[in-house]
């Protein structure tokens, strides 16, 4: 059971993210959509960082070698939060605008009107 655990621990964190770095990219080619890139730039970022956190832990590295790894963590962890909070946000727009125009275009014509001009 232990084994498990650590395996899940350890291995849980990278799968899942590729995987969804995976479903991004499709989803992102297939529409084309500015929000899905950014956030496809924001997962690879993210897999940067943890895999260079991973690195750090590991006792192979040099003093200046460790100061550049742990440099480059932290530009690409900074990177990751803003690229992932921007294209998050740009998603949530586009599906805002995309829900406001699925109403407007249920509505009777004179109810369009208003919501269109409101």
């Amino acid at each position: 059971m232990r084994d498990w655990a650590s395996l899940i621990l350890q291995w849980g964190s990278p799968i899942t993210q590729i995987v969804l770095l995976c479903m991004q990219i499709y989803t992102y080619r297939r529409t084309r959509h500015y929000s899905l890139g950014l956030i496809v730039v924001a997962s690879v970022l993210g897999l940067l960082a943890s895999t260079l956190i991973r690195i750090l832990n590991s006792e192979a590295l040099g003093p200046r070698l460790r100061i550049g790894v742990y440099d480059a963590m932290i530009l690409s962890y900074a990177a990751y939060i803003l690229f992932g909070i921007w294209g998050a946000a740009a998603l949530f727009r586009s599906y805002i605008r995309l829900t406001d125009t699925g109403k407007a275009s249920t509505l009777p014509k004179e109810e369009q009107v208003f919501v269109r001009s409101g």
